[in-house]
């Protein structure tokens, strides 16, 4: 039997297909019951525990040890500059490209999207749309148990906006008749 009869807060992360185990921890003390109430995940797999220790709560943020492997990640646009609802594709590649897993595409500090390396390294990415100004762009690679992490330069995705201004809110026409509305037609693009 176990020494110890009190209970460990376990955490285990498997990886995107279920083959293998990309890393795992306890939290534990002798003669002190652990119990995990919540886990969540961040986009660099982060995984927060909380739960309850000896009667009292407890949070902990757990740090995946990746692998040794070095990769390096590069991302190029589509078009750029592009302009306001215009389908961009923003393509990320892992260098080496056997490296597995996902890759995240972010518009500073805001996730757009996560998307699949294919068996050549690359992941693609569209997002909805992109407003108008500048957009500093990145791709992450959060490494598993064989490959580190890496993180791409950022990309400035320079997207050309069009406004519409009128000097003429409201008109009062006859029947029959007819109103003009002229409009401002005004692109901007900041770089």
């Amino acid at each position: 039997m176990f020494p110890d009869t009190c209970s460990d807060a376990v955490v285990l992360q498997i990886n995107s297909d279920a083959s293998a185990l990309t890393y795992s921890t306890y939290l534990g003390q002798a003669d002190i019951s652990e119990f995990g109430n919540t886990i969540a995940v961040d986009s660099s797999h982060n995984a927060y525990v909380a739960g309850v220790a000896g009667g009292a709560g407890f949070v902990a943020k757990i740090i995946p040890v990746t692998g040794s492997q070095p990769t390096a990640i590069t991302l190029t646009s589509s078009s750029n500059p592009s302009n306001q609802g215009q389908s961009v594709t923003f393509t990320a590649t892992v260098t080496p490209p056997e490296a597995p897993g996902q890759v995240s595409f972010r518009d500073g500090n805001t996730v757009l999207g996560l998307a699949s390396l294919n068996t050549s390294g690359a992941a693609t990415f569209t997002p909805n749309s992109l407003s108008g100004g500048s957009h500093s762009i990145s791709a992450e690679y959060p490494g598993d148990a064989n490959f580190a992490p890496s993180t791409s330069a950022a990309l400035t995705q320079v997207v050309s906006g069009i406004s519409l201004a009128t000097t003429k809110a409201s008109a009062t026409v006859a029947k029959g008749g007819t109103a003009s509305f002229p409009l401002t037609v005004t692109q901007a693009c900041s770089g």
